[in-house]
């Protein structure tokens, strides 16, 4: 687990999802968006 509670796995693929928002600034692809939501969103329900 990171210090924010995600799993390795979960941030790899975060980063690399964020490596690609950074890159494409002007035109996000749909399925990145929506995936970081997804990782997001399942994290915060473990955390609270």
């Amino acid at each position: 687990m990171t210090r924010l509670g995600f799993t390795a796995g979960e941030s790899t693929e975060l980063g690399r999802l964020l490596a690609t928002l950074l890159k494409n600034e002007h035109g996000v692809p749909g399925e990145t968006d929506r995936r970081i939501g997804e990782l997001i969103d399942a994290h915060r329900k473990i955390v609270l």
